[in-house]
């Protein structure tokens, strides 16, 4: 467990501690730890494009598993900026296990709750 905390970046001038506890996230899934290869629900990163900004983002999100597809969600009040980008822009990556997969997305959205069904682009599977 220690090599796991000494290989994330220390996480610096971060305005809020929320901010610091997604990098710590961010960190952690993309090197597949907390991922939904061994539980129903898990830890995922899923980057997708800014629709004003243009720039790739990255949001850490619970994920699960059902057959190809990737169930990605929040419980953040209103609706968040990455479930905005992803109805813009629809083509995305998922991080799971370690591995980069190519998605395309299908927002849906409730009250208080806001998610996606992310599968994979041409007719690719996941791992």
């Amino acid at each position: 467990m220690l090599s796991f905390l000494t290989a994330l970046p220390c996480v610096q001038s971060q305005s809020s501690p929320l901010e610091a506890l997604d990098q710590f996230l961010l960190a952690a899934a993309l090197r597949g730890f907390g991922s939904c290869a061994l539980t129903p629900v898990g830890l995922a990163v899923v980057e997708h494009t800014g629709r004003r900004s243009g720039r790739t983002l990255q949001v850490p999100l619970l994920a699960t598993r059902l057959g190809k597809t990737f169930l990605v969600g929040t419980v953040r009040v209103g609706t968040s900026q990455w479930i905005r980008n992803l109805e813009s822009i629809p083509e995305a990556r998922i991080f799971w296990s370690g591995r980069a997969i190519s998605v395309r997305a299908q927002v849906f959205q409730a009250i208080g709750w806001s998610g996606a069904l992310l599968t994979p682009r041409n007719g690719g599977s996941a791992p």
